[in-house]
């Protein structure tokens, strides 16, 4: 049964993980990679344009990228949240306490 409850909050901390590692990178990598593209754009200096930029460079970023996003955030999600649940960090996943055995003397 313990091991059905970990691999279950297993299963449920990879897809948590996995998703905002996945997300927050692509986020992040395209942010800047817009804030790059924005810096360096000599042309007309309105928001529209800017904004445009900036898009095609996240856009740019999340093309070339999202296959090695994929894999790290899948890998670290899963290696996570395996440690996670059989560390027994949480308090489902931990294993009953005996006590220590008597001995007379």
């Amino acid at each position: 049964m313990l091991l059905f409850k970990r691999l279950g909050t297993s299963l449920i901390l990879f897809l948590i993980l996995f998703v905002l590692l996945f997300i927050g990178s692509l986020a992040i990598g395209g942010a800047l990679a817009g804030a790059r593209a924005g810096q360096d754009y000599n042309g007309e200096k309105s928001f529209r344009s800017g904004f445009d930029v900036g898009q095609r460079a996240g856009a740019e970023f999340a093309g070339k990228y999202r296959a090695i996003i994929f894999v790290g955030a899948f890998g670290i999600a899963g290696v996570a949240s395996l440690t996670v649940s059989f560390v027994g960090i949480f308090p489902w996943c931990r294993r009953n306490s005996q006590p220590p055995k008597l001995t007379n003397r």
